[in-house]
């Protein structure tokens, strides 16, 4: 009697380990490999993180950017934008870029950004250019990734001084900030 007892009470055993299985082996997801802003000499213009000076005159200045991104993702887009004197932190409003464009897959790792900005504003320009596969724009601020990560930036300042005549009684037309002092600003 006591064996009719027992095998009930260890099949039962049995069969509820099987309700405790260890979970399945998921495939982890593929690590972000967010596009990078290459500064290559001969083919970056202007370098990365340099102070461009220019005079404005009868027109407004403007200066030529070529920048090569890498992107280890061949098969995503590049979505970049430029801002000029942006606040990261979008305070006050939206932070729109003042330029925003995507390059299609090429099947290349390396991509080139090419743009022209104008600069009207007098003393400091803070340019800055931002790279990802595709930017979340819902929330206001145009900088945000869609993927976590998934981003890269470069700053440039541009110092704009008056031509000789032009815009005031002095050279600088009234902007007392030297251009040597423009890349050491603190950027908000």
């Amino acid at each position: 009697m006591r064996l009719r007892r027992v095998i009930p009470l260890c099949a039962s055993a049995v069969t509820a380990g099987c309700l405790f299985a260890p979970p399945p082996n998921l495939p982890a997801l593929p690590a972000v490999t967010p596009p990078v802003i290459v500064d290559q000499p001969g083919l970056t213009t202007p370098r990365l993180g340099n102070q461009i000076n220019v005079v404005r005159g009868d027109s407004i200045p403007q200066v030529a950017f070529r920048i090569p991104v890498n992107d280890d993702n061949v098969n995503d887009r590049i979505a970049f934008q430029f801002y000029v004197n942006s606040n990261r932190d979008c305070v006050g409003g939206p932070c729109i870029p003042v330029f925003a464009e995507e390059r299609a897959p090429n099947g290349e790792r390396q991509r080139i950004i090419t743009h022209s900005l104008s600069f009207s504003t007098l003393g400091c320009n803070r340019v800055e250019l931002w790279v990802s596969s595709d930017f979340d724009t819902r929330g206001g601020n145009f900088r945000v990734p869609a993927r976590e990560g998934d981003f890269d930036f470069a700053t440039w300042w541009v110092y704009v001084k008056a031509a000789p005549g032009a815009g005031g009684t002095n050279p600088d037309a009234g902007v007392e900030d030297p251009a040597e002092n423009c890349a050491n600003l603190v950027p908000p």
